[in-house]
């Protein structure tokens, strides 16, 4: 798993052996969702893209052994990071507000798989002006 997927740029080490990977487990987010619904009731078609934005609280934070959050075995010589995250309010958003936030994120993850595979692009016209500039 490529540093940028893994996410395991600074996460430490857990009984000697390194945390190569966090992970996010996300509790009573039905509760937060069905409370704002009651104040401000929505009807979504099968197949609607929503954006829902939560906010919560960490509880808690275990080390799996393995990379999948201990499903590849205790026997591994690395760990994953799982932490809980109890949500206590929800909200829908209007994907203009996040569109930008969520764009660069999955830029960030299509980067991240496409460099695990081997693959490098050339920057786009706008990224080279960029580099340009600055000489």
């Amino acid at each position: 798993m490529s540093k940028a997927l893994s996410g395991s740029s600074n996460l430490g080490e857990y009984r000697g052996r390194p945390v190569v990977r966090s992970t996010v487990k996300i509790t009573n987010a039905g509760d937060g969702l069905s409370k704002a619904m009651k104040i401000e009731p929505r009807v979504f078609d099968s197949g609607d893209e929503v954006v829902v934005v939560l906010r919560g609280t960490v509880l808690d934070h275990t080390h799996k052994p393995g990379t999948d959050g201990g499903k590849d075995g205790v026997d591994s010589d690395e760990y994953s990071l799982v932490q809980t995250i109890r949500a206590h309010t929800a909200t829908f958003l209007d994907a203009e507000v996040a569109d930008a936030a969520l764009d660069d994120m999955a830029d960030r993850i299509r980067q991240a798989e496409e460099e695990e595979k081997g693959i490098m692009r050339l920057p786009d016209g706008d990224e080279a002006e960029d580099d340009d500039a600055g000489e």
